[in-house]
């Protein structure tokens, strides 16, 4: 008989633990309603407000006469018309002053300045792999390091090469 007492105390327990389960749920819900609540009555209120201007402007628009949208958009086309002109205006004052002219002798100027660069650096460059292979054909056993230098060199010969015939088709179509 003490075995069937004990049963209705841990049914009574589990219960009593399940009540107190649903009742931490349930301050949880009510805390969650009472924080999300005001964020919702704000949001509802925002999304009224910007229901009744919008519907403000459609009824301002839908105001106003035909001949009055015409003069409107009329307005408008002179206003970017005007717009067009001044700017217009303004780049053919630039175009009909002689500063593109000396822009372009300038760029003449560099180009020349560059070129000779580049034919400089050619040269440089021819004249340091004759002196290497003189000198390593002077020095016994130096065969080895001058191959090493010689294929360097020849990289930026080849990269040298490359950018001065870049050049010169550059302004041989032009």
């Amino acid at each position: 008989m003490a075995v069937s007492d004990d049963m209705p105390d841990d049914e009574e327990n589990g219960y009593e633990r399940q009540a107190a389960k649903f009742s931490k749920q349930g301050f949880a819900h009510l805390i969650t309603t009472i924080v999300m609540l005001p964020v919702f009555i704000i949001l509802f209120i925002v999304g009224v407000l910007m229901l009744a201007n919008t519907k403000k402007e459609l009824d301002r628009l839908s105001d106003i006469e035909p001949e009055n949208r015409a003069d409107i958009f009329a307005d408008k086309i002179e206003d970017t018309e005007k717009l067009i002109q001044n700017q217009y205006a303004e780049y053919l004052d630039k175009m009909q002053d002689d500063s593109i002219f000396q822009l372009n002798e300038k760029f003449q100027i560099m180009y020349e300045v560059s070129k000779e660069s580049e034919q400089d650096y050619s040269r440089l460059l021819d004249i340091y792999r004759d002196a290497t292979y003189q000198l390593s054909s002077k020095v016994r056993g130096s065969g080895e390091w001058f191959y090493y230098y010689d294929r360097r060199l020849n990289n930026f010969i080849a990269s040298q090469n490359s950018r001065e015939q870049d050049m010169f088709s550059y302004f041989a179509e032009e």
